[in-house]
């Protein structure tokens, strides 16, 4: 009886498994289907890699745009640097 169950749960697993990728337009039973998925979850992943790059560029950026700002003013109000 635990076998039936067992037997019953993994084909309810699998027909669930199917269905879902079935409605993300992957047909699980063909390759070429299954790879092309894989390479647009890969191309995905790169590019958010990317985009997580370009926003902690532009953070960098802001921080030593307001670093540089503060350090001026700072430089400016003891008379520090090259006087004109």
């Amino acid at each position: 009886m635990a076998t039936d169950s067992a037997a019953i749960a993994k084909a309810a697993a699998h027909e669930a498994v199917r269905e879902t990728f079935s409605k993300l337009g992957v047909d699980t039973d063909d390759q070429e289907s299954v790879d092309a998925f894989r390479d647009d979850l890969r191309f995905a992943r790169t590019i958010r890699q990317k985009a997580n790059m370009g926003t902690d560029a532009v953070l960098k950026l802001v921080f030593l745009a307001i670093a540089s700002a503060i350090m001026g003013a700072v430089a400016k109000h003891f008379h520090i640097g090259p006087t004109p």
